[in-house]
């Protein structure tokens, strides 16, 4: 599903936070100011890429036990969806990549366990900055889990944009049947 592809960095694309600041200093803070709504030169924004996934997350919840292999910010939105997170809380989520998350459907929410694969990787993830532009000072936390042995697929397996190749070679969507 093309849905499913990472969100549209525009002119940013395959730069690094480091490099946008240095490249476009106003952008990178006016992003930080709203990352949620703030839309990239000629990109997409969190706004749009939820609007994007809608019908993804409308087909998802009409299915059983499904595994999704996207993107981080896809993941993201994804995962704030099912754990009920807020608009200002959803870019800063936490999405290791090389890791499945397993989301079980509780009551009131989801159960989220998280499966480590040994594939080394750079963390990417950038918390929340107290001030807006700063790429050094850390801020607020997103989510994190233990790992877990795996024991079964819940509702929801998610897995980091880099396993996607090694998944299914194409980013797309895969139904999986519960291991009993």
């Amino acid at each position: 599903w093309k849905a499913l592809n990472e969100i549209d960095a525009g002119h940013c694309e395959e730069m690094t936070y480091e490099q946008i600041k240095e490249k476009f200093p106003e952008e990178f803070k006016a992003r930080d100011v709203n990352k949620f709504a703030y839309r990239y030169p000629r990109g997409e924004s969190y706004e749009d890429l939820v609007a994007r996934l809608e019908p993804v997350i409308m087909e998802l919840e009409r299915q059983g036990n499904v595994l999704v292999v996207s993107h981080q910010a896809v993941l993201r939105c994804l995962f704030a969806y099912f754990l009920d997170k807020s608009a200002d809380e959803l870019p800063y989520l936490y999405v290791p990549l090389h890791t499945v998350i397993k989301l079980t459907p509780v009551a009131y929410g989801c159960k989220v366990e998280h499966i480590k694969l040994p594939i080394d990787a750079v963390d990417t993830h950038r918390p929340k900055p107290k001030i807006p532009g700063d790429v050094s000072e850390p801020g607020l936390d997103g989510l994190s889990g233990e790992l877990v042995a795996p024991d079964g697929v819940g509702k929801v397996l998610i897995v980091g944009d880099d396993v996607a190749t090694a998944t299914n070679g194409n980013g797309g969507r895969v139904d999986v049947q519960a291991h009993q």
